[in-house]
């Protein structure tokens, strides 16, 4: 062994000589561990402060100390089982053999924690014996693709075992803390450093792996080095090279030939998605939290992305009458085992949304992380908080990310007070984006929850070693688009990555109006030439209005994937699940149904694959062209007694709605859809006059104007008034009360003419052709909001 303990290793310009690093026993409360003394005293105290601390720690603690002997014993048994198999078949049996290992080590790494609060002495004989398992591993990798050395496992068992070495290391005998040592390092530094970081070795660039490959490895790394490394040579160089790097992956721009993109957008959003967030930050925050406590210094890296990241979180999840409920969107898999992550963001932002996230979607605390990063002071904050946030949380929201190309509308309340207001909520959620690795062939796709049920649903993802997990899953017959003569987004977009993106363009809200184009194009461009959803939220009402021209004639199928049962009958789809919500089918005139069966989403290692009905709307006549126009009625608009009529001909596809006192009269100009050359597309019909796409009158029952929009138009009459106008073609709310108001979407800066008195211009004789009576205002590039008072001067 002694001769073994000379060799030194090299690690492309560094040497580590082990003698040195073991020379002298560390001291019992050393700072290269997270649980110290000072850990261990606030733990305490927010027990003694905290209900849910207190209730929490009494089950942890009753659980991991009834943890014996026997349950190692047994933990071995079954390594050398899959270890065996492994050695025969390899395959997923490396797979599986890896996984028990890394549960091995999150054992030894759990009651590493625990120890140190309790220090009762069979625990620490326990955590030896989980170490010893996992050392008799020759290596801690276990994906062999390549010629890498270190994968996932590598860091993930690095970490634990780095963990659990550091509490009990002062304990142990010289002989075996030097073994040990020196195989986390041999192990898990070595390897992750020179895949990812040496300047010599390094194998990996930061777009290798996916996205979240490279900080996962790297931050590995980091907490071994922070946690083991004190007297390695040239620690401080080692540290430098890992901190300096992990900027560069926040800021990593993506890669044109690869068809990556960048981990981050301008909103916090991650290309991965939620669940691929919650694993990229969790060395990572680890590593932040050491960083901190060894240097006094707080990491600069990712600061600017990390203050986003609770709205990000609030904006993702939605209430049901089952809890809350993850948005799933491609591989997303929330786990509750990253609540730590949840509370570090809370107390290192001091913000109290997280905490709120944490509550809502696990409430106790069940790991040891979640003891030591949970809140000291926010608390006070939520609660002062509470009662101010809940009239601004009964209004509707909206978050445009335009980084993955998702928006979401959201009125569901961060504080209920009764289950009436439950049934008002409503979740809306469509996403655009790419199509590679993580995120699923599934651009167009959108949810909706209604009044607490979860009626029209993503079909998530499984388990990744099960063949449904690409055969279905992933596939564009997974989710909720429109496919030509069955096919969608091509397979290799999984593999080789999405040239074009698509893309949310345009996001326009107003009070009670919210209006969604979802350029869907890109991932389909071996299918569609234009691929547009444009949705419009009024009120409980959703309605879609899908635009597409395909490459090739040929037939259109509409998926509508539901949670629950779907009902068919002509022109309309009703979807069961606790409530009903009605789906009517008005555009086009001639069509097919149909109802398949698919898969729902399954957690990870989930072997049940519970089914779900899809809903499929084939148009019957090949074409290149299709308008699908669907209204959706939420459970309180039925009861309401809401009603849609459909009026119109090949010139104007229109809908007409009776809601709430009021009627919305909804018009769709086909010749607006870049078919006319040469020529505005101008749709002249009844008391509605316009070049735009889409232009909505909003009267009520006396027929009193009361709210219009326009889409992608540049000017709207009404009953011969020019009700809007510019040059540039634009998207437009305005609102005809006693204080006019509008809200106009700009793609550049125009000048915008409008009338903010239908009523005054309607009786003053002469007025229509004049437009001497419009009010102008030169507008800026994006979102754009006046309000005038009538009885006072502009606002």
């Amino acid at each position: 062994m002694d001769e073994q303990l000379k060799a030194k290793q090299e690690v492309g310009l560094i040497v580590i000589p082990y003698f040195n690093l073991i020379q002298s026993k560390p001291l019992k409360e050393s700072n290269l561990m997270l649980f110290d003394q000072k850990a261990v005293e606030k733990i305490y105290k927010a027990i003694a402060a905290f209900p849910v601390v207190a209730s929490s720690w009494e089950k942890v603690s009753g659980r991991l100390s009834k943890k014996k002997r026997g349950d190692a014993v047994e933990l071995e048994n079954i390594y050398k089982q899959l270890k065996e198999r492994a050695a025969k078949y390899g395959g997923n049996k490396r797979f599986s053999l890896g996984n028990h290992v890394r549960k091995v080590s999150e054992e030894a790494k759990e009651l590493s924690f625990y120890y140190k609060m309790t220090e009762e002495p069979h625990i620490l004989q326990l955590i030896l014996s989980l170490i010893r398992i996992v050392d008799q591993e020759e290596s801690w990798v276990y994906q062999f693709e390549g010629t890498h050395k270190s994968d996932l496992w590598t860091a993930d068992i690095g970490v634990n075992m780095a963990f659990a070495f550091s509490a009990i290391q002062y304990e142990l005998e010289d002989d075996e803390r030097i073994v040990i040592a020196e195989h986390i390092y041999r192990k898990a530094f070595l390897p992750l450093f020179e895949d990812w970081l040496d300047p010599v070795k390094r194998l990996h660039a930061l777009d290798t792996m996916g996205h979240n490959w490279w900080i996962v490895c790297v931050a590995g790394a980091g907490v071994v080095l922070l946690l083991c490394g004190e007297q390695w040579e040239n620690r401080g160089m080692l540290l430098d090279i890992i901190t300096e790097s992990m900027e560069e992956w926040f800021r990593y721009p993506g890669n044109v030939l690869q068809n990556k993109f960048a981990n981050f957008g301008p909103d916090g959003d991650y290309i991965e998605f939620m669940g691929y967030l919650d694993y990229s930050l969790y060395h990572y925050l680890i590593f932040c939290e050491l960083y901190y406590k060894q240097n006094g210094t707080l990491l600069a890296a990712g600061e600017e992305v990390l203050c986003k990241l609770p709205a990000l979180y609030e904006a993702t999840i939605y209430s049901t009458s089952e809890g809350w409920k993850w948005l799933h969107f491609g591989d997303t898999s929330m786990k509750a085992t990253n609540g730590f992550i949840w509370l570090c963001l809370a107390s290192r932002l001091q913000d109290s949304r997280m905490l709120d996230y944490f509550t809502r979607l696990k409430g106790e605390l069940t790991d040891l992380l979640e003891f030591y990063f949970y809140p000291e002071s926010i608390e006070k904050i939520k609660l002062e908080n509470k009662t101010s946030k809940v009239k601004d949380d009964q209004e509707s929201q909206h978050m445009l990310l335009r980084h993955t190309g998702i928006a979401i509308v959201s009125s569901c309340q961060r504080a209920r007070e009764s289950e009436q207001a439950l049934e008002q909520d409503l979740y809306f959620a469509i996403k655009t984006g790419e199509a590679w690795n993580h995120n699923h062939r599934d651009t167009g796709t959108f949810v909706l929850v209604a009044g607490g049920n979860e009626f029209i649903v993503d079909s998530g993802h499984c388990t990744y070693s099960k063949p449904q997990y690409a055969e279905y899953y992933c596939s564009s017959l997974a989710h909720n688009v429109v496919l030509h003569q069955g096919r969608g987004i091509p397979d290799e977009a999984s593999y080789r990555g999405t040239k074009f993106t698509g893309r949310i363009p345009v996001v326009l809200a107003a009070e009670g109006y919210q209006y969604i184009l979802a350029d869907c194009t890109g991932p389909y461009a071996a299918i569609y030439e234009r691929f547009y959803r444009h949705v419009l939220l009024i009120g409980g009402n959703i309605i879609m209005i899908d635009d597409l021209y395909a490459h090739e004639a040929g037939k259109f199928e509409w998926l509508l994937h539901v949670k629950g049962k779907a009902e068919i009958a002509e022109d309309r789809v009703t979807i069961h699940n606790g409530e009903k919500l009605i789906v009517e089918n008005l555009y086009p005139s001639h069509k097919n149904y149909e109802v398949l069966t698919g898969y729902l989403h399954v957690d990870q290692g989930g072997e049940h694959f519970p089914e779900g009905d899809i809903a499929k709307i084939t148009t019957t006549v090949p074409s290149r062209e299709g308008k699908f126009i669907n209204v959706f009625l939420t459970p309180l608009e039925i009861r309401k007694g809401t009603q849609v009529e459909k009026f119109g001909d090949e010139s104007c596809l229109g809908v007409r709605l009776f809601h709430g006192g009021k009627i919305e009269e909804v018009y769709v100009n086909p010749a607006a859809d870049g078919s006319v050359m040469h020529n505005n597309s101008v749709l002249n019909w009844n008391d509605v006059k316009t070049d735009g796409f889409i232009a909505r009158i909003c009267l009520d029952r006396e027929g009193k104007l009361l709210e219009i929009s326009l889409h992608n138009g540049s000017f709207l009459h009404y009953q011969g008034v020019c009700l809007f106008s510019t040059l540039l073609k634009c998207d437009v709310v305005m609102k005809y009360t006693d204080e006019f108001q509008a809200h106009i979407e700009l793609s550049e800066d125009a000048c915008c003419y409008f009338t903010e008195d239908v009523e005054k211009v309607k009786q003053e004789l002469g007025l229509h052709s004049n437009f001497m009576y419009l009010k102008k205002r030169r507008l800026v590039k994006g979102t754009n909001f006046i309000c005038i008072d009538h009885t006072s001067s502009y606002i």
